[in-house]
């Protein structure tokens, strides 16, 4: 909106809370606008800071769009994955893993096991067992992710981005052969980047790697 583009928060805050309090008005509190609203309305809040309400927040519109669309729906498993990257954040690590292996479960059932969504998934899921130190589950996932990502080539940088994730997991292995892996993992990384054209991500891999 144009008040938080004038970096106007707290008028922006206001104006958000009054379409929530709107839609309950014209829709009810159970309806899809309403859950729209409220998300909307915490990641606000989460931009000015207040992440333990923009949480709170999170979790009542997730509530609504379950008992809208139910458990197995891709609406509530984006839901899912917005709360569990928050969370993530928080440190609330427990939470976070829950929901993520959630929202998985709800992508590989919709889309099969070979779709981008699913592959998303698993390398949110991949990042946050790097972070509290799961580093075989991260391993597998990340290994996963990249089988589906090169099957179709249609995401270079992804597949760039999957390779350094899975050499960073091995690089901590720490193991002649898993140092090895990780060295060709970085080459290939670096040769799918250029191919991609992705001028952002291939600087960051240069700067993490070197030439």
């Amino acid at each position: 909106s144009l008040c938080r583009e004038l970096g106007r928060m707290d008028q922006c805050e206001e104006l958000c809370r009054e379409s929530v309090a709107l839609s309950k008005k014209l829709y009810g509190k159970d309806r899809a606008e309403t859950a729209r609203d409220i998300n909307n309305l915490a990641v606000l809040l989460c931009e000015k800071g207040d992440k333990k309400e923009a949480i709170k927040l999170h979790y009542e519109a997730l509530n609504i769009m379950k008992s809208i669309f139910g458990l197995h729906n891709v609406y509530v498993a984006t839901d899912l994955n917005n709360l569990a990257s928050l969370l993530a954040e928080e440190s609330r690590h427990e939470e976070a893993e829950n929901l993520f292996e959630q929202s998985l479960n709800i992508k590989l059932d919709y889309y099969g096991p070979d779709h981008e969504a699913v592959a998303v998934g698993m390398t949110n899921l991949a990042l946050l067992y790097h972070k509290i130190g799961k580093f075989s589950a991260a391993e597998k996932l990340h290994r996963t992710a990249l089988d589906i990502r090169k099957k179709s080539e249609l995401h270079r940088d992804k597949i760039a981005e999957t390779c350094c994730y899975l050499a960073d997991i091995l690089i901590k292995i720490g193991t002649p052969k898993s140092m090895s892996e990780a060295k060709d993992l970085i080459i290939e990384a670096k040769r799918f980047v250029k191919r991609s054209k992705n001028d952002e991500l291939a600087a960051a891999i240069l700067s993490k790697y070197g030439t």
